[in-house]
């Protein structure tokens, strides 16, 4: 090899520790299911795979050297844009409930003042009613 395509060769990224990659592998599975979660709108299971993801990261800061993670640096990348991803996921899920809250609370006034405006009338029919009630039987 030349000199020159020696200086064009990329360095060779260490090898992964292969404890590094089943940490790796476990943490890209629970961001997976948070993803499914977040998309079916199961709510329910969304603080047991945050806490799952804790303890993963929390056993990959303790037990991976600092040469592991150098050697890893692709993989937590990719694992920090699924992490994105999974927030922007929820973060318009978040958006898409709240306005239809919203929607419910417009549409929920309008059906109270409906129903008062219907009490209203139908009071004044009933004391109309009971008017014409009392004059048929003084009568």
């Amino acid at each position: 090899m030349s000199a020159t395509a020696a200086a064009l060769t990329p360095p060779k990224a260490p090898p992964q520790d292969p404890a590094s990659t089943r940490i790796l592998d476990a943490i890209s599975a629970l961001l997976t299911r948070q993803r499914e979660s977040i998309l079916s709108g199961s709510a329910d299971e969304l603080p047991a795979i945050s806490q799952a993801l804790g303890l993963q990261l929390r056993h990959a800061s303790e037990r991976l050297p600092r040469s592991a993670v150098a050697g890893s640096a692709s993989a937590l990348t990719q694992l920090r844009n699924e992490a994105r991803i999974n927030l922007e996921l929820l973060h318009r899920r978040e958006v898409a409930v709240q306005e239809s809250l919203d929607a419910m609370l417009v549409n929920s006034n309008r059906l109270d003042s409906q129903h008062q405006a219907r009490v209203y009338a139908s009071a004044g029919t009933l004391a109309r009613t009971s008017q014409v009630g009392r004059a048929f039987a003084s009568a």
